[in-house]
Order: structure tokens, then sequence, then C-alpha cells
């Protein structure tokens, strides 16, 4: 799994996270089992957290610390952490930041 099968599958996602009821933090527990099961996947944890954050299936209240694999998921995710912070500073100046596939800010 990476952001372009999560982006592809948005709506079938959706469906299931809304029959389901789940909450914000259900739905990262599910990702994070998910990588712990596929650890070759870890490495584009980050961009998916990214379609996750975007598609509003979860926000950046849930800390995770129970979620399975939390330590390397967390690791893993720190480009998209730190657009996260990026983008909510900029957010309070009404500007946009994107980030490409490399981890760096455009």
């Amino acid at each position: 799994m990476d952001a372009q099968a999560v982006s592809d599958k948005a709506k079938f996602i959706s469906k299931c996270i809304e029959s389901a009821k789940m909450e914000a933090h259900e739905v990262l527990w599910a990702f994070g089992a998910y990588f712990v099961m596929n650890r070759s996947a870890l490495k584009g944890y980050p961009w998916v957290l990214k379609a996750v954050y975007m598609a509003d299936w979860a926000d950046n209240e849930d800390d995770g610390a129970e979620d399975p694999g939390f330590t390397e998921a967390k690791q893993s995710a720190t480009p998209f952490l730190n657009w996260l912070a990026t983008a909510e500073s900029e957010d309070d100046e009404g500007e946009e930041v994107e980030v490409d596939g490399d981890g760096e800010d455009d």
C-alpha cells in the first residue's frame, strides 16, 4: 500500500470507515497494524499518512502511542509530521505547503 493506492481507493476506504463508525484513532490504528504486518511498505508510510490526513479520516489530535508499530511508524512518518507542523503554521499565515515524494518541502 502506498499513498497512490490510498488515494485511488479513497471512496472504498471512506465507506469502510463510515460503515464501521471508526474514529480517527481507530483509522490510524488500522493503518499502523497494516504497516506492522507489511514492513516493506513502511518507507511510504509518511505519504500514506498525508493521504489519510488529507481525506479527513484522521486528525493530528491522536498521539497514537497505543497503535501497533507506533515507534517505527513515528520514525518513518517524520517527513509527514514536519510537513504537518509547517502546514499548520503556514495556514495561520494563509499560505499552503506542498510535499513531494522525496520528503522535501517544495
